[in-house]
């Protein structure tokens, strides 16, 4: 060939080797005296479906119970999420506690007694609108759960007034405690706010406990003082309202809501029932008188609200006060409400608190007359003696008839 072609090796070009050359180097197997180009290794990869090379792991096919196993985790972990985050339209009960009332008393003026036996302050657990879950486990694993209809829709608002309720039989247990000891009482100036009625202006700005001393400047030192103060407006007015919370005094401005001509409904003041003829105005709260004690008593009963422990509290305020052991040593289980008057009313939740109070060791078991389900709380209490009782006086006689003290016995 021509010196001046290109395809021609110069003298210092190296040539490729002599395939039959011994001292040449074998060629590769992709194909024979060629170079491989653009792969770092010099084996091509053995044809497709043939078997692996000796030394190759060998390959695996998932098979049908690792599907079947992978199918179940999926559908599993969706029923977890499931079942964590969505709700039901149902309330669930179950025994609550049994706790000694005495334990959350202080009183400071008089002397006080305490003595070994208690009364127990009962409690029902409510879970309304359960996840999955937690609705399965308490089915599945707690006999003692029941299933229970969920309330109307109320515009009030029940953990409000529950509050409420706890305020105010705390306050008319102090009361007729004091006056069974013979104690004088005397009505103090301001109404003692004990009930929100509904979803009405005044529920945004008072709170039960809060004493109201005037209402436009007049002075409210009775209930019907500030029923004159409300009636002289109308529907949708604005009244100032003074009043103290925690013994500091504050200033509101509340608008009025309305009731029908026959005071059975209640609206908000922008309803077009308060326009009609008729309605007439409301704040929208309950009050009753208040007093001055003249000893000081605290009852704290933590996060348990409700009218229920009325007369547990009265007859606990009571055996403290009077050198009398009303209990006779025993733990009592007392569960009922309490008006001025000394009568007591019925409750709810009456198996429930049965099964608590026969866990924590009760001998007695008083109730309220008109509590409900009493026949099945009656079944629940089992070797645990079952009072019903319709006045203080009648729960009195019954501590004494299981081995308690009579409330005179200083004078016995």
């Amino acid at each position: 060939m021509d010196a001046d072609d290109p395809l021609t090796p110069g003298p210092d070009a190296p040539i490729a080797s002599d395939p039959a050359d011994p001292a040449a180097p074998p060629p590769g197997p992709s194909s024979p005296g060629a170079f491989s180009f653009g792969s770092s290794s010099p084996e091509a990869p053995p044809p497709f479906g043939s078997p692996p090379p000796f030394g190759s792991p060998p390959r695996h096919k998932a098979g049908p119970w690792a599907i079947v196993t992978s199918v179940i985790a999926v559908v599993l972990a969706l029923a977890i999420v499931v079942g964590l985050n969505y709700h039901l339209d149902k309330r669930l009960e179950r025994p609550g506690d049994a706790t000694p009332l005495s334990a959350g008393v202080t009183i400071n003026g008089t002397r006080t007694y305490r003595h070994t036996g208690s009364f127990l302050l009962l409690t029902v657990f409510v879970d309304d609108h359960p996840t999955v879950l937690h609705y399965l486990k308490e089915k599945l694993f707690d006999s003692n759960v029941s299933e229970e209809p969920l309330p109307p829709p109320s515009p009030v608002n029940e953990n409000q007034q529950n509050v409420c309720d706890m305020t105010d039989s705390q306050a008319t247990a102090k009361y007729v405690a004091l006056r069974k000891l013979g104690y004088t009482l005397t009505p103090r100036p301001g109404v003692l706010v004990e009930q929100i009625l509904g979803d009405v202006p005044a529920a945004r700005t008072l709170s039960c406990g809060d004493i109201i001393e005037s209402v436009d400047g007049k002075a409210t030192r009775s209930r019907n003082d500030l029923h004159d103060a409300i009636v002289a407006h109308r529907p949708g007015e604005r009244v100032t309202v003074v009043y103290k919370r925690a013994g500091h005094q504050q200033t509101a401005v509340v608008q009025l809501a309305c009731t029908d001509s026959k005071g059975q409904s209640l609206f908000a003041p922008t309803a077009p029932q308060c326009a009609a003829a008729g309605a007439a105005p409301i704040i929208g709260i309950g009050v009753n008188v208040q007093y001055d004690y003249p000893v000081n008593i605290n009852i704290d009963t933590g996060d348990v609200t409700g009218p229920s422990g009325g007369l547990a509290m009265t007859l606990t305020l009571l055996d403290l006060m009077s050198p009398c052991d009303l209990t006779g040593g025993q733990k009592i289980a007392v569960t009922g409400t309490i008006a001025p008057d000394g009568t007591v009313g019925g409750i709810g939740g009456t198996p429930k608190k049965v099964i608590a109070a026969r866990h924590a060791g009760a001998k007695l078991f008083v109730v309220g007359a008109g509590s409900d389900d009493m026949k099945a709380a009656q079944a629940a209490a089992k070797g645990m003696k079952f009072v019903v009782v319709s006045t203080l006086d009648q729960a009195l006689s019954a501590l004494e008839q299981a081995g308690g003290q009579p409330l005179d016995c200083k004078h016995a």
